[in-house]
């Protein structure tokens, strides 16, 4: 049997735009890093201010196992963006089951900030991106006694992004009429507003 590339370069993007969109848009990722075991966390990311596409901010519960394995460590962040099955039904022809998806991964190197000024930094604007991300607009302004209760139970981690991969599997192979019907079945899914909908198009070649 004839090796083939994986992942099937007709998935992966090079579209640093895009994916820096997907990093907004979905910013619940999963961090991963080397070790033994192996340590992951589930947590939300942002672009640091000024840093957009080098540098992500995020924090951990200083608990955390993994929290002090991972200064001057590599790390990769993967950002998953909307998926949908792709049922056979959905299609003419001959086809299999599948799993269309958007998927960002940042591979990079963790730098931990435990100065309560760098951590309050963090959580001012994180705080700041998912409040506009949802319409909301709560401010941690005035909050200075819950932040000082908060700041010891976490560790700020910010992560120097030095390659970033986009997996977009969206049926760039299929004719236009069966990448439409991919499209459709994501676009059902919430939170998808029309940017990121002519995002999706433009990725699949439409």
């Amino acid at each position: 049997m004839t090796a083939h590339p994986y992942p099937p370069p007709k998935h992966v993007s090079e579209d640093r735009d895009a994916m820096i969109d997907v990093v907004r848009r979905f910013p619940f990722a999963t961090l991963a890093s080397a070790g033994d075991p192996p340590a992951v966390a589930h947590l939300p990311v942002i672009w640091a201010p000024d840093g957009e596409g080098r540098t992500l901010w995020t924090h951990l519960d200083r608990a955390n196992p993994q929290t002090p394995l991972l200064d001057d460590k590599p790390v990769t962040v993967m950002v998953r963006g909307p998926d949908a099955y792709m049922s056979p039904e959905l299609f003419e022809g001959d086809y299999f089951p599948t799993w269309n998806y958007v998927i960002v991964e940042c591979a990079g190197t963790a730098r931990l900030l435990q100065d309560d000024a760098q951590q309050r930094a963090i959580l001012d604007a994180m705080a700041a991106a998912f409040e506009g991300l949802y319409g909301k607009t709560f401010s941690l302004a005035g909050k200075e006694k819950a932040v000082a209760r908060l700041l010891p139970l976490i560790t700020g981690v910010e992560i120097t992004v030095e390659r970033m991969t986009g997996r977009f599997k969206l049926l760039q192979d299929r004719p236009e009429s069966e990448r439409e019907t991919a499209l459709a079945a994501f676009e059902r899914r919430p939170g998808l507003d029309a940017a990121f909908r002519e995002q999706l198009r433009k990725l699949s070649g439409l």
